[in-house]
């Protein structure tokens, strides 16, 4: 696994463009998918090498809850450093209880200094300084 690599997985280029350019900033390599398909084509020629995988809920072909099942299933050890990017909440079955437990939320729209927060958080490996601030906040999954 290199844990300074990113995946990042939304529809919206502007939103992947500023995270690539933070990310990178922040000495990342960094992937990105536009759609589901493409995000697991991604994961699976990685084979779990990710650090961290920031991913939309709402994509066009695959949502992203769809996309974290998969990663349950094939790369569980990725799961923990699976964040979903939303700006709606995120609804789990009982059956979903494990990515319910294990991933993590960043609602949108985000300020970069709470993704930095989290990426260390998640990650265990600090985020170098810089990065543009917005403002709102990231939270954690809802409590079962």
């Amino acid at each position: 696994m290199d844990s300074r690599r990113v995946l990042l997985v939304d529809d919206e280029a502007g939103i992947r463009l500023a995270l690539r350019k933070w990310f990178e900033r922040n000495g990342w390599s960094v992937d990105e998918a536009g759609d589901g398909d493409s995000a697991v084509s991604f994961l699976a020629a990685q084979h779990a090498g990710y650090g961290l995988v920031i991913c939309d809920v709402h994509l066009p072909d695959t949502n992203g809850v769809a996309i974290a099942t998969r990663v349950e299933a094939d790369w569980p050890e990725l799961l923990t450093r699976f964040v979903f990017s939303t700006g709606d909440h995120v609804e789990f079955t009982p059956a979903q209880k494990t990515l319910r437990e294990r991933t993590h939320i960043l609602l949108k729209p985000f300020d970069f200094a709470d993704l930095r927060t989290l990426v260390q958080m998640v990650t265990n490996t600090p985020a170098s300084s810089g990065g543009a601030a917005l403002h709102a906040p990231v939270s954690a999954p809802p409590a079962a």
